[in-house]
């Protein structure tokens, strides 16, 4: 279904569309903007060795351009937190942590500051079902939601509470597990969030 313009919730406040996994297991076209139902893709989860968990952990390190900076896990906790508690309000289940996510989300929100764009799509063409494929995710259903400028955990989760497809993504009970990113433009102050759900 197309979704209405988002309109802005603060100065520099960009939410944008979220977007789900597509019917058939085929990408979103580049230029979607729209929320769509969150179909079967590949089943199952990741093993991770301790040799993979030190690999991560470098290309993490490495990732951190110059002039991003992470707020620290503490503004990602706050929002799974946050999104928690919407979640609990509707008597929908707590979403857990997936590390698999975590670090999609955090690559994800670093990548948009580094290269200077705010889409689901990524400028080589690569949507965030394509990251997670390519980084050892597994799962049925996922989803994700982007925001850009909010200063804190509240303002974020508030800003994607107002707009219906965000909220659908936060709400969905098909959706067991989050991971979100927070990273700091150090140049200006703006901060690019990332929430990737997964069943």
């Amino acid at each position: 279904m197309q979704l209405p313009p988002i309109g802005r919730p603060g100065p520099f406040a960009r939410p944008q569309a979220p977007v789900s996994s597509p019917a058939g297991g085929a990408p979103p076209p580049a230029s979607s903007v729209t929320s769509r139902p969150a179909l079967a893709l590949t089943p199952g989860a990741p093993t991770w060795t301790a040799e993979g968990w030190s690999l991560v952990r470098t290309f993490l390190a490495r990732l951190q351009p110059a002039g991003a900076a992470g707020p620290g896990t503490s503004f990602a906790q706050r929002v799974v937190e946050l999104t928690n508690r919407k979640r609990s309000l509707r008597g929908l289940p707590p979403l857990a942590g997936r590390f698999g996510l975590q670090f999609v989300a955090e690559a994800r929100a670093t990548d948009m500051i580094r290269r200077g764009y705010f889409a689901h799509t990524d400028p080589d063409g690569r949507d965030p079902f394509y990251h997670l494929r390519a980084n050892g995710v597994r799962y049925w259903t996922a989803g994700e939601n982007i925001a850009q400028g909010q200063q804190t955990p509240e303002a974020v989760v508030a800003a994607w509470m107002k707009s219906p497809g965000h909220r659908a993504n936060i709400l969905n009970p098909r959706f067991g597990h989050l991971g979100v990113g927070a990273v700091q433009d150090s140049r200006t102050g703006a901060i690019t969030w990332a929430q990737i759900f997964s069943d």
